[in-house]
C-alpha cells in the first residue's frame, strides 16, 4: 500500500506538446510531492531540466509508481517494462480503451488486464485520473486541497474546477 499512498518515487510516462505528462510534472511539486520524479519519453533527451529516459528499465533507482500519459497502443509495452523493473503501481490516464466502443480498443483493454494479472502490478485505469493523496503530495489537479481530511463539501464541484 505504501507504493500507492506514499511512493518514494514517481515516473511520468509520455510527453509531447499539449500532453498530460507535462501537466503532471507541474502538478507534483505544487501538490507537495517530495520524492524523486523520473521522466519517460521514447525520444529521451531533457524535459524541463530533467533527464528523460527512453525506457523505465534504464532508471538505475527503484520506481514505486508510474503515471502513464502514453497513447493507448504503447501501454502494454510499458506494463511489461514496469513489471521487469519491479514497479508496483501504474495509473493509466486518458481515453482510448473500451469506452470507445471499438473491438480493437476493447481488445487493448483486455490485454492490459491480462498483463496486470500476470505481472502482479496494481493498475488504476485505464481512463482514470490517478491517485489523489494529499499527505503524499499526489494529485491530478492544481487546486485540490493539499491537506488530508477534507470533505466533499469543502471542494468545488467538478463543474466549477478549471480543466487541467
Amino acid at each position: 500500500m505504501d507504493s500507492i499512498f506514499s511512493p518514494g518515487s514517481v515516473a511520468i510516462a509520455g510527453f509531447g506538446e499539449g500532453d498530460m505528462g507535462q501537466v503532471f510534472l507541474d502538478i507534483l511539486p505544487n501538490a507537495g510531492f517530495k520524492g524523486k520524479v523520473y521522466l519517460l519519453d521514447p525520444k529521451g533527451g531533457e524535459i524541463s531540466g530533467l533527464e528523460a529516459y527512453t525506457d523505465i528499465r534504464d532508471v538505475l533507482e527503484s520506481v514505486d509508481y508510474v503515471i502513464s500519459c502514453m497513447a493507448p497502443p504503447l501501454v502494454p509495452q510499458l506494463i511489461k517494462d514496469c513489471a521487469a523493473k519491479g514497479v508496483k503501481v501504474i495509473s493509466i490516464l486518458g481515453a482510448g480503451f473500451s469506452e470507445r466502443g471499438s473491438t480493437q480498443c476493447q481488445l487493448l483493454e483486455e490485454e492490459v488486464q491480462r498483463l496486470a494479472d500476470a505481472s502482479g502490478l496494481r493498475i488504476f485505469g485505464p481512463g482514470g485520473l490517478g491517485v489523489y493523496c494529499p499527505a503524499a503530495g499526489l494529485s491530478f489537479a492544481f487546486d485540490l486541497p493539499k491537506e488530508s481530511g477534507w470533505t466533499a463539501s469543502s471542494v468545488r464541484t467538478l463543474a466549477e474546477m478549471p480543466s487541467i
